[in-house]
């Protein structure tokens, strides 16, 4: 790796590769992969890595540019009604709802 050239953020190859998990798995599998691990695992992790928020608008973005609202709303709606998990990620993803949806974004 050449040191001068700036390396991509992981979420980028992982938004892109949710592309090809749509295609070949389906919408479900893509926003399982993306939102319900991809999302939330860097939200939580900003606790001890807290410089990583300066990327959380783009990865943001870019997973809204992946999925239309009703999607992104329907698929939040059953993650909150799946049973277990636990309190912490329960919490992200009341944390990552109105950051998502666009017309709860002036509600955060």
């Amino acid at each position: 790796m050449d040191p001068k050239q700036p390396t991509k953020p992981w979420w980028r190859e992982s938004c892109a590769a949710t592309e090809c998990i749509r295609e070949r798995f389906g919408l479900k599998n893509a926003l399982d992969y993306i939102v319900g691990q991809k999302l939330i695992d860097f939200v939580s992790g900003l606790e001890w890595h807290p410089d990583d928020a300066v990327d959380l608008p783009q990865f943001i973005a870019e997973v809204q540019r992946l999925f239309t609202e009703a999607e992104l709303r329907d698929y939040l709606d059953e993650l909150r009604r799946r049973p277990g998990g636990t309190h912490r990620y329960r919490a992200m993803l009341r944390w990552v709802r109105p950051r998502l949806l666009y017309e709860d974004a002036d509600r955060s």
